[in-house]
């Protein structure tokens, strides 16, 4: 079986493409910034956090636009070299994904998420360089 084309991994990816599409051009994110976004909710996905990608195609923009932002705080944390010291919530994404996630959590597994980011940056998120250009 052949790989899938450029084609079938846009229409795979549709949703996906529509949210870094408003991350960059609606709500003027960085591009680099708005794929580490994206490759961290890949990761959360992949970590337990199911239907991410479903969850926050139904929101509003501006609930996307707090999401991501929260997410911006995740790869703070990551970062890094100290725990999180007091406000560590990530209320939204609790909220939306029904799940307890917290900043705690997050640099808990730094070291999972760095590797896990790091490959979907280098492999899902290359559907997003059109967009780019």
């Amino acid at each position: 079986m052949s790989p899938p084309t450029l084609d079938q991994q846009h229409t795979y990816r549709a949703r996906q493409r529509v949210i870094f599409s408003k991350l960059v051009l609606q709500f003027s994110r960085l591009p680099y910034e708005s794929l580490l976004v994206m490759a961290t909710w890949f990761w959360l996905e992949n970590f337990g956090f199911e239907d991410i990608f479903s969850t926050i195609f139904a929101l509003p923009d501006k609930l996307i636009a707090s999401f991501a932002n929260e997410v911006v705080s995740c790869f703070r944390c990551i970062e890094s070299s100290h725990p999180p010291n007091g406000f560590e919530h990530i209320p939204l994404t609790s909220i939306y994904l029904q799940k307890h996630i917290s900043l705690s959590m997050i640099y808990k597994h730094r070291y999972t998420a760095i590797a896990g980011i790091k490959t979907f940056l280098s492999t899902i998120c290359s559907i997003f360089s059109d967009i780019l250009t």
